[in-house]
């Protein structure tokens, strides 16, 4: 999503600089939109890469820590539906 936006504001730009005839100014557009571009959407591919496995182990535990707590593992699938509740 964040490569689209500025994907959308170089389109923009470019657009009045051709306009404008300023050519020079289209190049250096181009050049840092693209830089701009690729170290954004790097950041969060690495992000994700580098906090893929502590962030999903973590949460999986957590939910199953919650779901034991609260007894759903008990009412959801070990007692059959018409069973009395202790």
């Amino acid at each position: 999503m964040p490569a689209f936006a500025v994907a959308m504001a170089m389109s923009a730009m470019t657009a009045q600089n051709v306009g404008a005839g300023k050519w020079t100014r289209v190049r250096s557009i181009a050049r840092v939109g693209v830089l701009y571009n690729v170290v954004l959407s790097g950041s969060i591919a690495l992000a994700m890469e580098l906090l893929d496995q502590p962030l999903s182990s973590g949460l999986s535990a957590l939910l199953a820590v919650l779901y034991y707590k609260f007894g759903g593992w008990r009412s959801a699938h070990m007692m059959p539906a018409n069973a009395a509740r202790p």
